[in-house]
């Protein structure tokens, strides 16, 4: 319990959906505080990086990761009909701890219905909040909508949240994230606030060497804009689904020349995003031993492209003129390969580190996108 905060901060920083002071305020008074499928989801993510901690080396890892799951489940749906932004916060959780299952969309669908309920798809710039829950709700709505749209995809389902129609959030900013996190204040100096003892910095153990979990500033800093960015990709992955793949789309674009014009802009959109982004962000800003969570963006950037050049693929005809087939091919295949040179370098910061609920999703995408390309 007491080394949870640390493990916490791993996919918090990456995955801001819960006000940390708040949680460690109330888990450090009592677990009891929080809701079973909450603390549950907790406990099962924490688990993920038993291995790494200084301070659980040795100690046998609790084989309790499946029945956490099912407890954290079973349960949501006894709290459902209650709704609270504390339970949109525990569907988000449960989907990452079931980022391998292969159907979640009623699940995501309940956290959909959830954030409608709880008006997270309006602004609350003006409302009498404080400006702690109003940040927390902004992140809360883009949380929800990255995970639909993403989900969406794996999935083959449609999603029904429409930008300027029922999801009228602004962007995330500055202000809308805590402006320091308690985990690393305590870590930098070294206390044992909200019960949260210092971790140690990388060290060999024996013949092994531990990765570095001690979060610092500039890991708060990175996180915050790693989960923007993941938004803001959303957002362009919901303009391909709505383009290409939603039940009307696929029966009306099936000429070639029709899904390339469409195209065309969404590549730009989608070159743009990726050269524009911080340099913190970048798979080259690495650092030996170092937790590096890049990896999962860069990723789900692969995966919007290939969406791209799936459509693309699947629309050439016999009759389509050879060259034209030619350049298409060519194009896709250049994205495949980047696709698999990208999987092949992962150091194990990255492996480790924080991925995305969509990440297994994503690689599996790549794995089917060259079946096609041989298939055909």
């Amino acid at each position: 319990g007491k080394n949870l905060g640390k493990n916490l901060y791993i996919f918090y920083a990456y995955f801001p959906i819960l006000h940390e002071r708040v949680f460690l305020e109330k888990y450090s008074r009592s677990y009891r505080e929080l809701t079973a499928p909450l603390l549950a989801a907790i406990y099962s993510l924490a688990l993920q990086w038993w291995e790494f901690h200084p301070q659980l080396v040795g100690f046998p890892k609790p084989d309790v990761v499946e029945q956490l799951n099912e407890i954290a489940l079973r349960t949501f749906f006894d709290v459902v009909e209650r709704p609270k932004l504390s339970i949109v916060q525990t569907g988000l959780l449960i989907l990452q701890c079931r980022s391998e299952c292969p159907n979640n969309w009623v699940i995501c669908s309940e956290v959909v219905a959830l954030a409608e309920d709880l008006g997270l798809g309006v602004d609350c710039q003006d409302w009498r909040l404080p400006r702690w829950e109003r940040g927390l709700r902004r992140r809360l709505a883009w949380a929800v909508w990255t995970q639909d749209k993403w989900l969406s995809l794996m999935e083959s389902r449609h999603s029904h949240l429409i930008l300027g129609r029922n999801w009228l959030v602004k962007m995330l900013a500055e202000d809308d994230f805590p402006d320091k996190s308690p985990v690393i204040s305590s870590s930098q100096n070294g206390s044992n606030a909200n019960g949260i003892s210092s971790v140690n910095r990388a060290s060999p153990i024996g013949n092994i060497s531990m990765l570095d979990l001690s979060p610092t500033d500039e890991d708060f800093d990175s996180g915050k804009m790693l989960f923007q960015q993941m938004v803001s990709l959303s957002i362009i992955l919901g303009e391909i689904l709505d383009t290409f793949y939603t039940l009307g789309a696929i029966k009306t674009t099936n000429k070639i020349e029709q899904v390339l014009k469409l195209a065309k802009p969404l590549q730009l959109k989608l070159r743009e995003w990726y050269h524009s982004l911080p340099s913190q962000l970048s798979m080259n800003n690495f650092q030996a031993r170092k937790l590096n969570s890049n990896a999962a963006l860069t990723l789900a950037y692969f995966a919007a492209e290939i969406t791209l050049h799936r459509k693309i693929i699947s629309t050439l005809k016999p009759e389509t003129p050879k060259e034209l087939v030619q350049v298409c091919r060519t194009a896709a295949k250049t994205r495949l390969i980047a696709a698999i040179e990208f999987i092949r370098d992962l150091k194990t910061e990255h492996i480790n580190s924080f991925w995305y609920t969509c990440s297994t999703g994503n690689l599996t995408l790549i794995g089917t996108f060259a079946a096609l390309l041989y298939v055909t």
